[in-house]
């Protein structure tokens, strides 16, 4: 089986899922709400015509959107 950073953090969203796994000034999410967060955003850039290998620019201010963003473009 492979594993990649991608598979590390899917790993992490099941076995500790009600955990924190942001956390800043205001406000945290948990390693579910962060997977299904960044699985949200790859799906969104899936129906616009992304696809494997695509280059994609994530242009946000540092924060959870930058991390979201990060991972569902992975």
């Amino acid at each position: 089986m492979q594993s990649n950073f991608v598979c590390q953090i899917e790993t992490n969203a099941r076995g500790f899922a009600g955990k924190a796994a942001l956390v800043w000034d205001n406000g945290s999410l948990t390693w579910s709400e962060l997977d299904r967060r960044a699985a949200g955003f790859a799906d969104y850039l899936s129906r616009q015509g992304a696809t494997a290998g695509d280059r994609i620019a994530l242009v946000v201010p540092n924060g959870p959107e930058f991390v979201i963003g990060f991972l569902g473009i992975l």
